[in-house]
């Protein structure tokens, strides 16, 4: 498995997918079953229809938006080609899906096929299935038993409406006759309603041309009795249509087994329309948020330039706020990041994840550059591990994951923990974060690591959030809160630091701002001054 632990929640990815806009049915399975890519060149080759469509779509928007309305209009046949599959005999209205759909087909071939190399994704022409579904070439997309299938169902069909007109003018020539002997208007559907009170009801009751049917308020309901004297015609009539039903079903049956043959060319294109559909709309999201095609390698560089967190940059930009873009470079072993409670090192953390995951998934990635070696799984611990399910506390919780993982850091993973042993005291869990990643720091995988514990750097790439570290409190904005100025004045920003460069120490001045009472303040820098004199900084 690729994700390990609901990783794709914990990345946001369904979000992320979200902007992923499909209109057909195939492209929302191909949405819904995405998979990663482990093969270099078979995502390469994805990369390039990314960019081809990317090209053309640029190009040619009107085409592509006539292209999007065939696909909304492409209905699932996957039920019918498996009837037709397992030998079943279609129905009428099983025909017509197939054979709009075979239309559909025609439709996105005549739109894209005057554009340049699109070949791979284009469906391929149904013609044998549009000849055999459409036998008068007539181009409509509707579908009856037509004529063409049988000269048997032809004659019979002529004689039925030779027929059927022989019996109108017959019934017209007695409708006429029984209107005027009992002066009475005949409905067209050959019904009359009469009183009882009429002088010639009780010669209408004898009248074998008319059959009772019903009676309400007074008024009796009767129609005209056509197996009355024309019993014979209706009797050659029923035989006539039954002749017709069983021709029908002659012609189904040989419908469905000259189909069959074209159920894995049905299959095929059913594929082809869903890459199609899924790639237009991760061009158009790439087009969208200015993605860009990363770097895909075999080694064991994963860097990142001006990198954004999707979700995280469309909030604030709705808030009306700037996302600081982040760089990272990152290599096989153990990388810590440090800093404040709010310098955002669980957005940079989830913005690795998020990056990795998209570009092995085939998407485009939000950066100015990326590098990225693909991955043999994603893991990613960020808030609660808790598990009630099992009585887990949120330290045990996190042992029992990162247990399995360390044990797959044989194996090419990218592996992100947030605040690593933050569930346990902090003696034990600096002691168990340092052996943590000092033992993953020989591994194949890439780790990160977020802590507020020193001395875990050692030996390791340190990255550090600058927060706080330039903050001016001569500098606060009038009329907005402490937390939206600490928002403003917060650098996200990550810098490569010595090993030896300390936690930064900010959370007594964010308390400070935050308005927390001023005895409370004092003592913690005393408490805070002696610790550090103490020595006792977890080395």
């Amino acid at each position: 498995m690729f994700f390990r632990f609901s990783t794709d929640e914990k990345l946001d990815i369904d979000y992320i997918l979200d902007k992923v806009n499909i209109s057909s049915v195939y492209g929302k399975s191909r949405k819904v079953d995405i998979k990663p890519y482990f093969d270099k060149d078979a995502l390469e080759s994805e990369y390039d229809l990314m960019d081809l469509v990317i090209e053309n779509l640029l190009k040619h928007k009107l085409t592509f938006t006539k292209v999007r309305n065939v696909l909304k209009d492409i209905k699932e046949i996957r039920g019918t080609i498996n009837r037709l599959e397992d030998g079943v005999v279609l129905s009428e209205v099983e025909f017509f899906e197939l054979k709009k759909f075979a239309f559909g087909v025609r439709l996105l071939n005549n739109l894209l096929l005057p554009l340049k190399n699109l070949l791979d994704i284009l469906p391929k022409r149904l013609l044998d299935v549009e000849k055999i579904l459409d036998p008068k070439d007539d181009k409509i997309p509707t579908f009856y038993i037509y004529d063409n299938y049988s000269l048997v169902l032809k004659e019979t069909r002529e004689e039925i409406e030779k027929l059927n007109k022989d019996i109108e003018n017959e019934k017209a020539v007695l409708f006429s006759a029984l209107s005027k002997k009992y002066d009475l208007k005949i409905r067209p559907n050959g019904e009359i309603r009469i009183s009882k009170s009429n002088s010639h009801y009780e010669e209408i009751v004898q009248d074998d041309n008319f059959a009772y049917l019903s009676e309400n308020y007074g008024l009796v309901v009767f129609t005209i009795n056509l197996n009355h004297g024309y019993s014979e015609w209706m009797k050659k009539l029923n035989k006539l249509k039954e002749i017709e039903q069983s021709e029908e079903e002659k012609v189904k049956i040989d419908l469905s087994n000259q189909l069959k043959s074209y159920v894995s060319l049905f299959l095929e294109n059913i594929d082809r329309i869903g890459h199609l559909d899924f790639i237009l709309g991760k061009a158009s999201f790439a087009i969208a948020y200015n993605l860009i095609r990363p770097e895909i390698t075999m080694g064991d560089a994963f860097e990142i330039e001006e990198g954004i967190n999707i979700p995280v940059a469309d909030r604030l930009r709705r808030e009306g706020l700037e996302y600081t873009p982040i760089d990272i470079c990152l290599e096989r072993g153990a990388s810590v990041i440090t800093g404040s409670n709010m310098g955002g090192k669980t957005v940079s953390l989830k913005l690795m994840g998020q990056i990795a995951a998209m570009a092995q998934h085939g998407l485009f990635v939000p950066a100015k550059r990326v590098k990225f070696p693909l991955r043999d799984y994603i893991y990613i611990s960020v808030g609660d591990t808790q598990d009630m399910s099992l009585g887990l506390s949120s330290f045990a919780g996190e042992m029992v994951a990162l247990s399995e993982i360390v044990n797959q850091s044989d194996k090419r993973g990218l592996i992100l923990v947030d605040e690593l042993s933050r569930g346990t005291n902090p003696q034990e869990g600096y002691a168990i974060s340092r052996s943590i990643t000092d033992y993953l720091n020989d591994s194949n995988s890439i780790c990160v690591f977020t802590s507020h514990f020193d001395g875990i750097t050692k030996g390791k790439v340190h990255y550090q959030v600058r927060g706080l570290k330039n903050i001016n409190f001569d500098n606060m904005i009038e009329g907005q809160s402490v937390i939206e100025n600490l928002h403003h004045q917060m650098d996200f920003t990550l810098e490569r630091v010595d090993d030896k460069e300390q936690v930064p120490k900010e959370a007594i001045p964010i308390a400070q701002m935050l308005g927390l009472n001023e005895i409370i303040i004092s003592k913690a820098k005393e408490y805070l001054i002696q610790n550090q004199k103490g020595g006792n900084n977890n080395e």
